[in-house]
């Protein structure tokens, strides 16, 4: 789900935020309601610390929701002006945090780069699979999307080989009965 321009990730979160949830007695609990402003929506999930990411880049948690007075009133308080912190990882895995009015430092420019260059030779090697299980796609299909039409291309040809079995097998089994048939007349 799409809000002012941040992607929330996790529906259920984004279903609580919006609807609360229920308690042990059956009691509806929390959540801002249908009626709430994008920006308390946006609030009650980063209270719940759902992800949240701005052009593909992970928010930290807290950029739009006050936690600690949050804390004391028990509901989401909207921060009126967020300030945007993200989260990186470079390609050792160490965690970096930016500021939204900060340039990104190269080992994380690095990273985003070998990303996406392997996503790029995934997306071919997939493709590559694709072809040798003769599984139609498109360029606009997603790379996910595709893997699922290839398993489904190798299960479907597991199958047709177990049926090939299966016929040779009893086409084995009729033949030497008859065999037998024949050599039990002799």
């Amino acid at each position: 789900m799409k809000i002012l321009g941040y992607e929330l990730i996790n529906p259920e979160k984004v279903d609580r935020a919006i609807n609360g949830s229920i308690t042990r007695e059956g009691k509806a609990t929390g959540g801002v309601g249908d009626d709430a402003t994008d920006e308390l929506i946006l609030a009650a999930y980063d209270r719940l610390g759902g992800l949240i990411l701005k052009d593909g880049d992970k928010v930290q948690t807290g950029c739009f929701c006050d936690l600690e007075e949050s804390k004391k009133i028990g509901s989401a308080v909207v921060i009126e002006e967020p300030f945007l912190i993200f989260e990186h990882r470079d390609s050792q895995g160490n965690l970096h945090l930016v500021d939204e009015d900060e340039d990104e430092p190269e080992a994380i420019k690095m990273a985003k780069l070998e990303k996406k260059n392997k996503s790029k030779d995934h997306r071919i090697e997939v493709e590559v699979e694709a072809k040798e299980y003769g599984v139609k796609f498109t360029k606009s299909d997603k790379t996910s999307a595709i893997k699922n039409k290839i398993r489904n291309a190798k299960r479907d040809a597991k199958k047709a080989q177990a049926r090939e079995k299966r016929l040779a097998e009893k086409k084995a089994k009729e033949e030497a009965k008859k065999a037998k048939e024949i050599k039990d007349k002799e």
